[in-house]
């Protein structure tokens, strides 16, 4: 648990942003599976699989996170 708060507040201060606790649940389980899908993370959390697409796309679109390879074999990188 400790880790998770310091890996999330390290990022918010690379990106400049206050991550909250689902972005920080997201990040930790992609640090951790860069191949999880969105249906699979939605299971993890318990977020819906529409609530994770948007959380993705958040994501994305803050430069926190990018896809690589295929919809269907690709994995997440989190970047640095």
């Amino acid at each position: 648990k400790e880790f998770g708060i310091k890996f999330g507040e390290e990022f918010g201060i690379k990106f400049g942003i206050k991550f909250g606790i689902n972005d920080k649940q997201l990040l930790l389980l992609l640090y951790s599976n860069p191949t999880l899908s969105a249906s699979d993370i939605a299971e993890k959390t318990g977020m819906t699989q529409r609530g994770v697409e948007k959380q993705l796309k958040r994501l994305k679109d803050l430069g926190v996170l990018s896809r690589q390879g295929s919809r269907r074999a690709g994995l997440w990188k989190i970047n640095k």
